[in-house]
């Protein structure tokens, strides 16, 4: 019995070093009060802890915490010895007192294993954002600063409905894209006749809706710890970075430009295509022009814009997003499961030639 549990130790021992080894982190997940989370713990934790803060979901999604430790910007910072923890919360759709709640829990299960960090960051998402902002300005005693992208502050809770202060305790960095930031600089603007920290907000001059590459990403976290420990940011920074000029993989055929499905999204089914902007033009399609998606026997008509609030809801949005992609989305819907398509099936878009 003794030597039975003395390999069992061993092999337990050994799969953990094995994950240190491999990835130099170590993935724990599991359930608190309903809520899945995962904590990617460094080999060498430099005690700064970011919490994410996801954005909105649709209430019928699974409800899974969704962190990718392979995400470029998550990876160099657990590199670097940042720990890394997201949470599913309690259930999906609008949720943002009971968010705060789950996000509490997180943190205190982080205490009670591995021991106060030196920085807590929250990084927040669209509504995750407005779940950064409201901490910001009620939470304060337990978190040291917020990175708050795309934020939702126009989103409410019905189930506990609150109201902003404009009145933030600890850093609020803010990161939005170009046609969306007016409501944020007029949060800014309100937040520094009266608050005792003074937001900061960084433009991306990219249309769209946390249309935010993961160099940008990686750069305000980066920069908003630096104002946790040092006092000092950036108040005016270029914080654009463009990606290399992404190169057309699109087959012209039939009409129309053959391309495949690179990923989909687990939350809404968002679906990356590698068509690209030059592809399209190809094909005369313009911001505003309408166009055909074909995957197996089915077919939608999509129409080109800039965000997913281009179309009410439940209508089909086509966009480049960041990466310089074509993106296929229906706004608060799931488009891969409306289009039957995954990963790797081959599309076909057309253009439309009226629109009766």
């Amino acid at each position: 019995m003794k030597f039975r549990m003395l390999i069992a130790l061993l092999l337990a021992v050994s799969c953990f070093s094995n994950a240190f080894g491999q990835t130099g982190h170590l993935l724990l997940e599991g359930v608190i009060e309903g809520a899945a989370y995962a904590v990617a713990k460094p080999k060498e934790w430099n005690g700064v802890l970011v919490l994410v803060a996801h954005g909105f979901r649709p209430p019928d999604a699974p409800l899974v915490h969704g962190f990718n430790p392979d995400y470029q910007a998550y990876r160099y910072l657990l590199q670097d010895g940042w720990m890394v923890a997201a949470t599913s919360y309690r259930r999906n759709g609008v949720i943002i007192s009971d968010a705060i709640r789950d996000l509490d829990n997180l943190r205190a299960h982080i205490f009670s294993e591995f021991g106060g960090p030196k920085r807590i960051l929250v990084d927040g998402s669209s509504m995750g954002g407005t779940i950064g902002t409201l901490m910001a300005e009620t939470r304060f005693e337990a978190y040291h600063g917020v990175l708050a992208k795309g934020a939702a502050l126009g989103m409410n809770d019905s189930a506990e409905p609150f109201r902003l202060m404009f009145t933030p305790k600890i850093p609020i960095l803010f990161l939005s894209n170009q046609d969306e930031i007016d409501q944020i600089r007029q949060y800014a603007r309100e937040a520094e006749e009266k608050a005792p920290s003074r937001p900061v907000v960084w433009e991306i001059e990219r249309d769209g809706h946390v249309n935010i590459n993961a160099r940008e990403h990686e750069a305000a976290l980066r920069a908003l710890d630096r104002w946790v420990a040092t006092g000092e940011v950036d108040r005016r920074a270029e914080a654009t970075m463009p990606n290399p000029p992404a190169v057309s993989r699109a087959e012209f055929k039939d009409g129309g430009a053959y391309g495949s499905i690179t990923e989909v999204s687990s939350d809404f089914g968002n679906i990356n295509t590698n068509i690209i902007m030059k592809d399209l033009e190809i094909l005369g399609i313009d911001r505003r022009d309408s166009f055909n998606i074909m995957c197996g026997n089915k077919t939608v008509k999509v129409v080109f814009g800039t965000t997913y609030s281009d179309v009410p809801r439940g209508e089909w949005i086509g966009f480049i997003s960041w990466e310089g992609i074509l993106r296929i989305a229906r706004n608060f819907e799931n488009a891969a499961q409306a289009l039957g398509c995954k990963t790797g099936d081959r599309v076909l878009i057309t253009a439309v030639t009226s629109d009766i």
